[in-house]
């Protein structure tokens, strides 16, 4: 907390000195290169990946929507939907299977990644005015989030911009409180004639979960035998996950050649000069630190807990950690120059070579003893104290990857983008994916787009499952051999409507067995999956439906049938337009399946085939409200809990009852 209010005290000495600077800065333009076509000093522009994306026209613009501002919880927003265990923050599992490939080390994926801020969520602001947003959201039992947003240009062509939000929620049961911290902090420059320029980030999440293993006894909470939660006996009673993220990122460019130049000459002739270009040479450099914990002070009921999995190493006391230290540098040239019109750019392409080192440690305490001499009576005594092991090792790899997009006839586009790892731990690896779009018309005028979509991966599985070393659970597995993927996909999208079809075939895939430690598929398991979002409007009534359906060839994946969402609401302008009301009902639904257990020593989800969860309605009641830049919403969630019983999406962690949450966003452009 000291360190963040370190960062947060230097940013406003940034920004106030940056005020004098642009006080006494007249006549120079500080919009950077947003769309010049009428103006408006509000507008805010911001892209996010690489600073290629910018270049590419990758740029987004922020308004105030209110359509579906009463989604606040990232677990049920954005169309993607993931089983939780009953408190906002914590750890859980996608409802909707996703195979992301990765062209190069990944220790595992978080079961936070759900809350925590990503390099995919870093903004960088293209604005005149600086910006502000603040967002708050109250729930039941002290449950709070906030998040702040600030962006401004500090310099001509400089801008800064910060981001934190913190999650606390205490929650409804035992021992069950999350606390999260997430922050990133932003640098974005060019020089006048844009030869060169970089954006710079510093992303930091923490995450501190009370891990009570689940209700110990369910019939108090499924006959609802006892109304106060806290009441009810819970598993895991000292336990505690603990997850840190820090990283550094440098992402610069340097145009080669020299941009065109218009000047006057003495007569107030315009003289231009054509320029020359021989592409663009990026670099990006990453740090990132990853550390983990879970600690545990072992009570007689919390012992009980872990005795069908491995055999204890310290019956005292549990505190397993994973470090995870990774270095990247990139290289890339290609052929974008200064005054690409993205839009119509009809042939792009890259190459580059990316060098990676790995750093990793596994830290356990174990119990140990020792024969000593007392110097008070001169007897020998047994000592026992801990002491720690550490397992650690090194990688260093390095990645040859390019690709290349063609724009064909205003109206189609094909991208194709390949990498393949050389040596070290991922030696072997490929990623391939193409993707071609088409719209069916001209972009102007046309009947929708069409897009097809393929993904070859061979890849090594992720560190995480090959080795761990802990307390409760434990294995090394340097048998397993590299999995497979092919996945392809067809999407296609005309005003309101969205249709989409998959299928996924994986061989050698590696998951988490009923025992809670990997094992390896032989053979293969695929998954195919359809999906149909559409929007209807009619007058001031408007419904929304999001409809899924996905079926895996065995019981590897475990996925429910059937996953629906759908809003019913009205919205009707009041007091002159001064204010948009817009009062609504929101209902899902998912079809019983063997949802995936999980478990606390190793942040984890698990099969298990003994439970069906599912086959719940929850119906959520809302109201969202817009002054002006200003949103709120009410919303009472889970109305019909009281009609229910049993509603879970992860075994033995119920879900939330009915409760009132209030938000509210405020956004200032000065």
């Amino acid at each position: 907390m000291k360190f963040l209010l370190r960062i947060l005290f230097l940013f406003s000495a940034i920004v106030l000195s940056s005020n004098l600077v642009l006080a006494n800065t007249s006549g120079i333009a500080l919009a950077d290169s947003i769309p010049q076509t009428e103006i408006d000093s509000t507008a805010v522009f911001y892209f996010v990946g690489s600073i290629d994306s910018l270049a590419l026209g990758k740029l987004h613009h922020i308004d105030t929507i209110l359509t579906k501002f009463h989604q606040y919880d990232p677990s049920f927003n954005n169309n993607n939907y993931y089983a939780g265990k009953g408190n906002i923050g914590q750890q859980s599992s996608k409802l909707n299977f996703d195979y992301t490939p990765i062209d190069g080390f990944n220790y595992s994926n978080s079961t936070t990644d759900l809350y925590s801020y990503k390099y995919s969520d870093i903004r960088y602001y293209q604005l005149i005015k600086p910006f502000t947003e603040l967002y708050f959201v109250q729930g039941p039992e002290k449950e709070k989030i906030f998040e702040v947003t600030h962006t401004q240009n500090i310099m001509p062509r400089l801008n800064a911009g910060i981001r934190f939000r913190f999650i606390t929620a205490p929650g409804i049961y035992e021992h069950q409180k999350t606390d999260n911290k997430n922050l990133y902090l932003t640098l974005r420059y060019r020089t006048e004639n844009s030869r060169y320029g970089f954006i710079l980030n510093y992303l930091s999440n923490k995450f501190e979960t009370q891990e009570n293993g689940g209700i110990a006894t369910d019939s108090l909470f499924e006959k609802n035998l006892e109304t106060n939660r806290l009441l009810i006996p819970v598993k895991l009673h000292e336990a505690k996950n603990t997850e840190v993220q820090n990283s550094f990122s440098l992402n610069h460019y340097f145009n080669i050649g020299k941009p065109k130049t218009i000047t006057k000459d003495s007569l107030n002739n315009v003289i231009e000069r054509k320029g020359f270009s021989f592409g663009r040479l990026t670099h990006k450099m990453t740090f990132q630190k990853r550390k983990i914990s879970f600690e545990d002070n072992m009570n007689s009921t919390d012992s009980t807990f872990f005795i069908p999995f491995d055999q204890k190493l310290n019956y005292k006391t549990t505190f397993d950690s994973t470090a995870v230290f990774k270095l990247e540098n990139e290289f890339t040239w290609s052929n974008l120059d200064y005054d690409d019109d993205p839009e119509n750019k009809t042939l792009y392409f890259y190459f580059g070579l990316k060098s990676q080192t790995i750093k990793i440690s596994d830290a356990i305490t174990l119990l140990d003893s020792r024969t000593l001499i007392n110097t008070n009576t001169g007897k020998e005594e047994l000592i026992i104290f801990d002491t720690l092991n550490i397992y650690k090792e090194t990688y260093t790899q390095l990645i040859p990857k390019g690709g290349f997009s063609i724009y064909a006839f205003k109206s189609s586009r094909l991208n194709v983008d390949g990498s393949y790892v050389l040596n070290g731990y991922n030696s072997g690896n490929f990623m391939l994916k193409a993707s071609l779009s088409q719209y069916l018309g001209s972009k102007e005028n046309n009947w929708g787009e069409l897009t097809l979509e393929s993904t070859i991966n061979k890849k090594t599985p992720d560190w995480f499952y090959t080795y761990h070393m802990g307390n409760n659970i434990r294995w090394e597995n340097d048998d397993f051999v590299k999995e497979n993927m092919l996945n392809l996909k067809a999407h296609y999208k005309f005003k309101g409507l969205y249709l989409a079809a998959s299928y996924l075939l994986l061989d050698n895939y590696v998951y988490l067995d009923e025992t809670a430690h990997p094992k390896q598929l032989t053979g293969s398991t695929s998954l195919i999956s359809a999906n149909l979002r559409y929007a209807i409007k009619l007058g001031k009534w408007s419904f929304d439906a999001d409809l899924r359906y996905q079926k895996s060839n065995d019981n590897i994946i475990s996925v429910p049938d059937f996953i629906g969402n759908s809003s019913l609401y009205f919205t009707n302008s009041i007091f002159g337009n001064v204010a948009v009301l817009q009062p609504g009902i929101e209902i899902f639904y998912n079809t019983a399946y063997y949802a995936n257990a999980y478990m606390p020593a190793i942040r984890s989800f698990y099969t298990q085939r003994d439970e069906k969860i599912g086959n719940k309605i929850y119906a959520d009641v809302f109201l969202n409200v817009k002054i002006k830049r200003t949103l709120f919403f009410l919303r009472y969630q889970h109305a019909n809990s009281r009609f229910s019983k049993a509603y879970y999406m992860t075994s033995g962690y119920p879900m939330q009852d009915v409760a009132l949450r209030f938000g509210i966003s405020w956004k200032f452009y000065d």
